[in-house]
C-alpha cells in the first residue's frame, strides 16, 4: 500500500487516528493490538525505551516523600532498578512485587466500580473508589500515582461520573479538570477520550454556572470559568470534527453552547 500527502506535512504532525485508546500502559495497549488488530505495533510510542517515552508515566508512580514538597511540574517518578523502585532523588525503594499485589487488587476495584457504575449504584462507586484517589498502601505508606497513571485516569473517570449522578457538580468538575490534565499530557491533540474529556468538563462548567442552587467554592472566579467553559467546549468540537469526520449530536450541542 502506498500513501500519498497532497500538501506538506511537518515533522511530528498527526496524519492518523489511533486505532484504540493511548491513554493505556504500552503493554496493554500491545496486548490490545495484537488480540484485536493482529499486529506488533513498532510505532515510535511503542519502539521508543520506556524510560525516554510519555509511557512511562502510565504506569508510573510518585516518590511518596518527594512529591509531598515537589511542585506540580516535579514528578519524582520512581524508576524500576532491578526488583526494586527507587526514588532518584532520595533513594526511597519498594518492591516491585509488592506494587504489582497492589495494582492488581486496584484493577480489581476499579473493575467492580464499573460495574456499579453501570448498575446505577453511584454512592457505591465512591465507597469503592476513595482509597484510590491518590495511589496504593505499600507496607503501610501510599506510593502516589503519577496523575497520568492508567488505574489514577480510571479513577478520575468513574468517581466525576458518580459525583455528577450525586448531584455533587463542583467535587465532579474538580476530578474532571484533573482528568483533562492528566490525559493531556499522554494524548495525540486529536484523540476521541480527550475530545470527550473536555466535553464533559464543559458539561460540569455549565451545570455550575447556570443553576443557581449550585454554590461555588470562593476561590473560582465565575468568568473565568465561564472561559473555561468555551475552551473546552471548542476544543471538543475542534477535536470531534478530526475524529468522526461528519456531524455528530454532541457537537451540534457544544456549537450550540458556545453561540450564547
Amino acid at each position: 500500500m502506498e500513501v500519498r500527502a497532497l500538501r506538506d506535512i511537518e515533522e511530528g504532525e498527526e496524519i492518523t487516528l489511533s486505532y484504540i485508546d493511548i491513554d493505556k500502559e504500552r503493554s496493554e495497549r500491545q496486548k490490545e493490538l495484537r488480540d484485536t488488530k493482529h499486529f506488533d505495533c513498532q510505532c515510535e510510542r511503542c519502539s521508543t525505551p520506556l524510560s525516554e517515552s510519555v509511557d512511562r508515566v502510565l504506569d508510573g508512580f510518585r516518590c511518596p516523600r518527594c512529591s509531598v514538597k515537589a511542585s506540580e511540574e516535579e514528578n519524582y517518578l520512581l524508576a524500576q532498578v532491578e526488583d526494586k523502585l527507587v526514588c532518584p532523588d532520595c533513594q526511597l525503594d519498594v518492591s516491585v512485587a509488592a506494587v504489582a499485589s497492589t495494582v492488581f487488587t486496584a484493577r480489581t476495584k476499579v473493575a467492580k466500580a464499573k460495574q456499579s457504575l453501570n448498575q446505577f449504584k453511584y454512592a457505591d462507586v465512591v465507597t469503592q473508589l476513595t482509597d484510590l484517589t491518590k495511589g496504593v498502601e505499600v507496607h503501610g505508606q501510599i506510593i502516589h500515582f503519577h496523575c497520568s497513571h492508567g488505574i489514577a485516569i480510571s479513577v478520575a473517570r468513574l468517581l466525576s461520573d458518580a459525583y455528577i449522578k450525586l448531584g455533587n457538580v463542583v467535587q465532579a468538575y474538580e476530578l474532571r479538570k484533573q482528568l483533562l490534565k492528566a490525559l493531556l499530557l499522554v494524548s495525540w491533540r486529536n484523540h476521541l477520550p480527550l475530545a470527550l474529556a473536555h466535553f464533559d468538563n464543559a458539561e460540569a462548567l455549565r451545570r455550575m454556572l447556570l443553576h443557581p442552587t449550585t454554590p461555588l467554592l470562593e476561590n473560582l472566579d465565575r468568568d473565568e470559568l465561564q472561559q473555561e467553559m468555551r475552551a473546552s467546549y471548542q476544543a471538543f468540537s475542534d477535536i470531534c470534527a478530526v475524529c468522526l469526520g461528519k456531524p455528530h449530536p454532541l457537537r451540534h450541542r457544544a456549537l450550540a453552547a458556545l453561540k450564547f
